[in-house]
């Protein structure tokens, strides 16, 4: 059994914590908390402030193909769509079950929010801001 310094254990471990990697060490998985970056383009996880990015989806449809992807995680505190003119409605379902804290669609083309779009979100989210779009 190999003993390591407990300083390059933690070193490791907050390493880990902050690329969002699975990675194995000593037997122990660790699992990221943002899902394959392949299976969610155009959007983006941003796993240093817990956010998903999908200010470039260019369809509806798109958008809701990066959320049926396996999402370790499924509680972040922010979603953002800026300056995005391909996105005019936000459909029921579309998010699965992530759940948000904040959300910020904002500078778009949105005109419609179906009414269970963000209903994962209705316990978690304590702000929304849609400005400047047409809704």
């Amino acid at each position: 059994m190999v003993i390591l310094p407990i300083h390059i254990f933690i070193l490791y471990l907050v390493m880990s914590a902050v690329l969002h990697v699975r990675s194995t060490f000593l037997g122990i998985t660790y699992e990221s908390r943002c899902p394959n970056s392949d299976d969610i383009f155009p959007c983006k996880c941003l796993p240093e402030d817990d956010t998903i990015d999908c200010s470039e989806v260019g369809s509806e449809e798109e958008l809701a193909q990066a959320f049926s992807a396996n999402f370790p995680n499924l509680n972040f505190n922010m979603l953002t769509i800026v300056n995005n003119t391909n996105l005019t409605v936000l459909r029921d379902g579309t998010f699965g079950n992530a759940t948000f804290q904040v959300v910020h669609i904002m500078n778009g083309v949105l005109e419609e929010i179906e009414p269970n779009a963000l209903s994962a979100s209705f316990s978690t989210a304590h702000e929304l801001m849609f400005t400047d779009n047409n809704i």
